[in-house]
């Protein structure tokens, strides 16, 4: 036996006499891995994970040995399953076994359920201990090698990145919505809701650390909130009635009228406006106007200024005004 990268724990053993084919790739946060045995054999888990794990068969059969000792859990070509990394000991793979799994991290599945759910999720997720249905099994199998086979070598295909976002929110929601665990009444009772706070506060957050950056995009924004852009500017929409350049746009005029108003002695409009991300002055002072009634000098001129020394001689009020 010696160690080789199964996608079943930190550390596996199988035997080297044995060649198996592995392809490996990531889903943003996600690990996944196909696995060919033409020969088959048994393999053990050294090191568990604390990692769930998807485990699809997609050829020949696969039996997964546990904590307890007992009956190995069999899955047969089509089947797939959700193992707990932490109890998994070991198992056999046929000849000709080729299976994909997708390893899911606590940290990920809290997060996302926590979106979904607009509340903190702080247990780690028990999913029930039986097999995926058929549907289920096929699409997220189907998802899974789909991107996996698709992946170049140099990773660089024009797009990829966001078909990603996508595609890793499909198969978690697929996974949470389509399995029974300790979440999944208070989560139906929500009816697969349309907006997902968590990801709205996480992109407007992104943009608040950033709102001077001229170059921030929904590129950006996506990415921070780990979500494909067509997925946020649907939430935002639904939760704020604007797109995400929309809402960075009243963040920007709020955070430069906060601005104005406190600037002090040789403060220009310009000079503010640029700092918080607005590189047209035109078009600036278009959308301030229409936000606040007034144009940003007018708000300037306002501005408590530090008190002007007296002048001496006549003239002296001429030159102040």
């Amino acid at each position: 036996m010696r160690p080789v990268p199964l996608p079943f724990g930190h550390r596996v053993s199988a035997d080297a006499t044995r060649p198996l084919e592995l392809a490996r790739t990531t889903l943003h946060d996600l690990a996944l891995c196909t696995v060919a045995s033409p020969l088959g054999g048994p393999f053990t888990v050294d090191e568990p994970a604390e990692d769930w794990l998807l485990v699809g068969v997609l050829a020949g059969r696969l039996a997964l040995q546990r904590d307890g000792g007992g009956a190995p859990t069999v899955l047969a070509c089509g089947e797939a399953r959700l193992v707990d990394g932490a109890a998994l000991r070991g198992g056999t793979l046929d000849a000709a076994t080729r299976l994909v799994s997708l390893t899911l991290a606590p940290s990920v599945l809290r997060r996302f359920l926590a979106d979904a759910l607009d509340a903190p999720v702080v247990e780690r997720i028990a999913f029930r201990d039986e097999p995926l249905g058929r549907d289920l099994s096929a699409l997220v199998c189907g998802l899974c090698t789909s991107w996996i086979d698709g992946a170049a070598p140099d990773g660089g295909q024009p797009g990829r990145e966001r078909v990603g976002q996508a595609l890793r929110q499909a198969l978690l929601a697929a996974l949470l919505h389509g399995t029974d665990h300790g979440y999944g009444e208070r989560l139906a009772g929500r009816a697969r809701p349309s907006v997902l706070p968590g990801l709205v506060k996480r992109a407007t957050a992104h943009m608040q650390a950033h709102l001077g950056s001229a170059a921030l995009d929904v590129e950006a924004l996506a990415g921070a909130a780990g979500v494909s852009v067509r997925t946020l500017q649907l939430n935002f929409k639904r939760l704020h009635g604007c797109s995400p350049m929309q809402h960075l746009r009243t963040l920007r005029l709020q955070a430069v009228r906060q601005a104005l108003l406190q600037a002090g002695d040789g403060a220009s409009v310009a000079e503010i406006a640029a700092r918080h991300g607005f590189t047209h002055l035109g078009g600036f002072a278009a959308h301030y106007r229409a936000a606040f009634g007034e144009l940003p000098r007018q708000t300037l001129a306002r501005a408590p200024r530090s008190a002007e020394p007296c002048a001496a001689g006549p003239g002296a009020a001429d030159q102040r005004a």
